[in-house]
């Protein structure tokens, strides 16, 4: 470093590239972060913060562009509806989830009755 060859933020990402290498739960998933990782090292090497920024904007409007099953793939947070986030960090009580999620667009949007706890369908009859 002191010779000049490398640049602090570049042992930075190299030290959390490797580290992130170790907390991967699978196989494939191991893969596809040393895929990700040295486009990103070298983006670091050659432009310093401003390549990593640009090398995980690359990544992230990737992902955004992505659909799985009819659906975007970062669902929760793009598209952002707010009422879809319910259950996405703290668990909420059982009567915040008588509408169902708007992404699917469900014929009927009620899942039960929210004073009685009973399904919808029970209660039409």
């Amino acid at each position: 470093m002191q010779a000049g060859f490398t640049s602090n933020i570049l042992i930075i990402i190299v030290a959390l590239g490797a580290l992130s290498s170790f907390s991967s739960p699978s196989y494939s998933l191991g893969a596809a972060i040393r895929v990700l990782r040295f486009p990103i090292i070298l983006l670091a090497g050659i432009w310093g913060g401003f390549g990593i920024v640009v090398g995980l904007s690359f990544l992230v409007s990737h992902l955004l562009r992505l659909t799985s099953l009819g659906s975007p793939y970062l669902e929760p947070l793009y598209p952002l509806r707010l009422s879809d986030l319910k259950d996405s960090i703290i668990r909420m009580p059982i009567s915040f989830f008588s509408l169902r999620p708007k992404i699917y667009r469900p014929l009927d949007i009620r899942r039960f009755d929210p004073q009685k706890g009973r399904q919808h369908e029970d209660i039409d009859e």
